[in-house]
């Protein structure tokens, strides 16, 4: 249903126009840069997970039919991963050689 503002109707907005309104109060608000709905909802998604752990959580939040769509927020989970190791393992050290070298046995 579609209709006036304000006027106790409902307005349906297409993906474009909301688009458009978040580009303008942006750009009213002197923001600049990654302000599309999409990366809005990758950003959400991606704090989800983080705070979360969480795909099934990611998956019911942003609607998605199959986990699979969620796993694309993973790497939010990697990169602290990578962030822990580099915080326990002196970068200098033979053990970090060994995490920067995918091809390096595991002792």
């Amino acid at each position: 249903m579609s209709g006036t503002p304000g006027r106790g109707r409902s307005v349906a907005l297409t993906y474009w126009q909301v688009e458009g309104r978040i580009s303008k109060a942006a750009d009213a608000a002197g923001i600049s840069g990654g302000r599309r709905i999409h990366g809005t909802r990758h950003h959400a998604g991606s704090a989800i997970l983080k705070r979360t752990r969480n795909l099934k959580a990611v998956q019911s939040l942003l609607g998605h039919a199959t986990i699979n769509s969620s796993q694309r927020y993973a790497h939010v989970l990697l990169s602290d991963l990578r962030e822990a190791l580099e915080d326990e393992v002196p970068r200098n050290s033979p053990e970090a050689a060994d995490l920067r070298d995918p091809k390096a046995e595991v002792k």
